[in-house]
């Protein structure tokens, strides 16, 4: 949905805002910032929109407005078929396993509300370093959106999606609370 191509932000989310802010006669002026801390600074006004796969909750809703949803999404649980290829499922986890995730992500959430009782769940700042810890075998199995996963595991050759997860989350644009005539215009 986002992601650096040759050095330029590119994806579905970016394109997508781009086409938005052009329509309305915005400016785009794109930050990076950690994910687990993204929507209380976008409440505090350091940002007027959120776009990087943002499923809508509850629980952010509390804290953000967000725009009608714009994409269905699920969870995907990874794995390393080199070291695990018995994996399937995340009933096939088991105790003393440990599921890699994204810290503030609703991944994050899921995995700690679902997986086997047993099964460690460690919490990484950025997306891709689950992936590579997944890679070297420091996880057992990696739970994060299905789009993500299954790009990261075409590109990583012993890195495989085994399940596709339903958890009926819907992506929408987080918008700076205080105003309401932005998430109007982008909806």
């Amino acid at each position: 949905f986002e992601f650096r191509e040759s050095g330029k932000l590119t994806g579905f989310d970016v394109e997508l805002v781009e086409e938005l802010a052009q329509r309305l006669e915005l400016e785009v002026r794109w930050v990076d910032t950690a994910f687990d801390t993204i929507f209380t600074q976008l409440a505090a006004g350091r940002y007027d929109v959120v776009a990087s796969a943002t499923t809508i909750t509850e629980e952010r809703q509390r804290t953000v407005n967000f725009t009608e949803p714009y994409y269905a999404a699920q969870q995907a649980l990874t794995v390393n078929t080199e070291q695990t290829p018995d994996i399937q499922s995340v009933e096939d986890l088991s105790a003393g396993d440990t599921v890699a995730v994204q810290r503030g992500t609703t991944g994050e959430t899921w995995a700690q509300e679902n997986v086997p009782e047993g099964v460690n769940v460690r919490s990484f700042p950025e997306a891709p370093d689950t992936y590579t810890a997944l890679e070297g075998g420091n996880v057992t199995a990696v739970i994060f959106d299905e789009p993500s996963a299954v790009t990261e595991a075409e590109q990583r050759p012993a890195l495989e999606v085994a399940q596709t997860i339903d958890t009926g989350e819907r992506y929408g644009f987080a918008v700076d609370p205080q105003n309401p005539e932005l998430l109007r215009a982008l909806n």
